[in-house]
């Protein structure tokens, strides 16, 4: 018989709950709400999906949130966050890290990017991005480094990711393989 209350109207309702001690969140982890001109009113919410699919053992020191938000000029937008940090991968020992990102929409807007260009349309309704960044540390001197990248229009991150698109880099597929001697290193390198 849980309930979350705004005033006197209940939101949500769970008949039980069961929680870990050391997260004891109950599945909402942030919700937000917003008006401008771009995407109109939008209500922005980021969900602990190991705690909303009941994954009771969830690996450690690792995070899986979706991001359920909704702009009222643009549409529905779903997303996916997945970071790790583990002392092996797959077997393999080593300091590992990584993240997976994720978001997608069905866009029925314009994309307004400034100065001369407010309004640019995109060139698909359907738009989005995936990204995976795996570090592999196997010794002190070698280590792997691999990225999966992908953006489904080209004005998609600059209109939805303003601060990703202007500070990193772009989206690749590759990967390093680093040994270093010392102060130098030899690398092999790909990418796509």
């Amino acid at each position: 018989g849980n309930r979350v209350y705004v005033g006197n109207v209940p939101l949500f309702y769970w008949p039980r709950i069961r929680t870990s001690l050391d997260e004891p969140n109950f599945y909402l982890r942030s919700v937000s709400f917003g008006n401008d001109r771009i995407f109109g009113a939008q209500v922005r919410t980021r969900w602990d999906l190991h705690q909303l699919f009941g994954i009771r053992r969830k690996p450690p020191n690792t995070s899986w949130l979706g991001d359920v938000d909704y702009l009222s000029d643009r549409g529905l937008g779903l997303g996916s966050e997945y970071t790790y940090r583990r002392s092996s991968f797959l077997g393999t020992p080593g300091n590992v890290e990584g993240v997976y990102r994720s978001w997608f929409i069905r866009d029925s807007g314009v994309d307004n990017l400034g100065r001369d260009r407010r309004t640019v349309m995109p060139e698909s309704e359907n738009r989005g991005m995936w990204f995976l960044n795996h570090r592999h540390q196997f010794t002190r001197d070698f280590e792997l480094k691999a990225e999966l990248g992908y953006v489904r229009t080209r004005n998609f991150l600059e209109q939805y990711f303003q601060q990703e698109w202007d500070w990193n880099k772009d989206y690749t597929t590759g990967f390093l393989f680093e040994r270093r001697f010392g102060n130098q290193a030899l690398d092999l390198w790909s990418e796509v």
